[in-house]
């Protein structure tokens, strides 16, 4: 029993520190609100996904993290300051079914490594290769083989807010 809570113990001082350090880091946390969020982004070129042909100069409108609507040229939105990605491409993000956010080795890091790690520094790197993937354009994951469900409340966190990201279904993180 005495070491069930403390793996617990571990499990929430490491989610205080990812939380100190998310903040610290000023990564932008997720707010609550009634009003719409409404975002304006100009795309020089558009792979929608659906499509086979690629749209060039198009708006893209999202409201509360949901394409709304694409229209072809810069599409005005009242009281907001459009992103413009005119030089660039835009396209949906992408989808990884086999990642290991929380099992990852980095330069100089060896299996050992991981395997002595303590459970809430796992935990703490999990929100860092959590961001990295979601920078890199994944939006949708799924994590596997994560030790004593650090994956799951990795999950909880971005839901939170807490984390950067956008959380759906266990096991997968969006």
């Amino acid at each position: 029993m005495r070491s069930f809570k403390r793996s617990h113990l571990r499990l929430v001082t490491a989610v205080l520190l990812a939380l100190t350090t998310v903040s610290l880091m000023g990564v932008p946390m997720s707010s609550q609100s009634d009003a719409p969020k409404v975002k304006v982004i100009y795309a020089g070129r558009l792979i929608d996904g659906v499509t086979n042909q690629v749209r060039t100069n198009v708006s893209v409108i999202i409201e509360n993290d949901r394409i709304r609507e694409v229209q072809n040229g810069k599409a005005s939105v009242p009281g907001v300051d459009p992103i413009d990605l005119s030089d660039s491409t835009v396209m949906p993000g992408l989808i990884d079914c086999h990642t290991h956010l929380t099992f990852q080795i980095d330069k100089g890091k060896t299996l050992k490594d991981l395997l002595l790690s303590r459970k809430a520094d796992i935990a703490i790197q999990a929100t860092v290769y959590a961001r990295r993937t979601l920078l890199a354009g994944f939006t949708t994951v799924r994590d596997v083989g994560a030790p004593d469900f650090i994956d799951v409340s990795l999950r909880d966190s971005i839901r939170a807010g807490t984390v950067p990201g956008r959380a759906c279904m266990c096991p997968v993180i969006c």
